[in-house]
């Protein structure tokens, strides 16, 4: 695919799913050539992964995203908190007052960049886990139609 291609699939939606169920039945005339030994193969090789990698992994995610998003969100509080302190309090010079304002600022963008970071690689977590699954079912579903072909036969 050139250039123009891709950037088409970013902007139009309805391409990125012509592509995507385009790469579906490209995958299943794949399974579909492999056989039955080396599909039975692979799909309990991806069943064993995707069932412990998606307990392990989801909870272990979740929790240290919770986890940091809370650290940061406290340290970020507390920031804006000693700054309006400072600010109340008028016996500090200008100098103090700048650094207390530049300080959470720094503090707030970075937690904001940090913040944003961790949603997206959230999201693409998610994103990784909802397409492997989708794999799964693909394999489900060529098993099931060599299931259905073979019973026809007899």
């Amino acid at each position: 695919m050139n250039i123009r291609g891709y950037i088409d699939l970013l902007i139009d939606g309805k391409k990125r799913r012509e592509y995507k169920e385009y790469k579906k039945y490209v995958k299943l005339d794949e399974l579909e050539k492999l056989s039955d030994r080396k599909l039975m193969i692979e799909k309990s090789e991806l069943e064993s992964t995707q069932s412990m990698i998606k307990m392990i992994l989801t909870s272990i995610v979740v929790i240290f995203f919770i986890s940091i998003v809370g650290a940061i969100s406290t340290f970020g509080i507390h920031t804006v908190i000693n700054y309006l302190r400072i600010m109340s309090n008028h016996s500090f010079s200008d100098y103090q007052l700048l650094e207390a304002k530049l300080t959470m600022y720094i503090v707030l963008g970075i937690s904001a960049i940090i913040i944003v970071s961790l949603v997206v690689i959230l999201f693409l977590f998610i994103k990784s886990q909802k397409s492997k699954k989708e794999l799964l079912d693909l394999y489900i579903f060529e098993e099931d139609r060599r299931k259905k072909v073979g019973k026809d036969d007899r």
